[in-house]
């Protein structure tokens, strides 16, 4: 009894030491390959997505479950069809929402598609959001490594700049058409109307007076 114990320990150990060596041969720098889930098909028509809450989130308006939901859309991952454009615009719209890591996610699709005027663009934007801290740190980083690693001559990062400039004018824009609209709801909004007094108050009025 004690021998089949010492050998199951001694088995147990050496798998431990394989999965270790194992794991110290795989690179640092090795891309985490993502399997994607079973795409979500119901046998009830009626039946929900299971994201519905956090698509429902997403479509009002929360930046966090924009980028939630571009992540899912990016790796294929919670019943959702894999989709890289469908997660570039989530991803986007997180970062105009007030998220800027959908600009880092928006600049690694952007280089996995041989894409450096645009992922440099991206970089840009979210070195611009971050005001400080590792985040603005990593962004910059990433922005000078996309420009070596491309070799980037001078004319594109002038199209990159560009890039940048218009999205900034064009979400300032969004902005302005945003307020405008606003202000011209809050101006068509009816005005409470004045209640007039029915006729036992009137009397109860009078009575008072009297």
């Amino acid at each position: 009894m004690m021998t089949r114990f010492r050998n199951s320990s001694v088995l147990m150990l050496c798998c431990l030491c394989a999965a270790y060596v194992a794991a110290l041969s795989v690179p640092a720098n090795a891309q985490v390959k993502y399997f994607e889930d079973p795409v979500f098909e119901s046998f009830n028509p009626d039946a929900p997505s299971p994201m519905a809450e956090m698509i429902a989130l997403a479509e009002g308006g929360d930046a966090r479950a924009m980028y939630i939901l571009g992540d899912l859309y990016a790796k294929g991952k919670g019943g959702m069809v894999k989709s890289h454009k469908k997660a570039a615009a989530w991803f986007e719209r997180s970062a105009a929402a007030g998220y800027p890591q959908g600009f880092i996610r928006l600049a690694a699709l952007a280089k996995q598609r041989n894409m450096p005027i645009t992922a440099w663009k991206w970089y840009a934007l979210a070195g611009d959001i971050f005001p400080y801290g590792d985040w603005r740190r990593y962004a910059l980083k990433a922005r000078d490594a996309v420009e070596a690693d491309f070799k980037m001559k001078s004319k594109d990062i002038d199209r990159a700049r560009v890039g940048v400039n218009k999205w900034k004018a064009r979400q300032k824009e969004a902005r302005r058409a945003e307020e405008k609209a606003k202000r011209a709801a809050a101006r068509e909004k009816p005005a409470a109307v004045k209640k007039e007094p029915d006729v036992k108050e009137k009397e109860s009025h009078g009575e008072d007076q009297g």
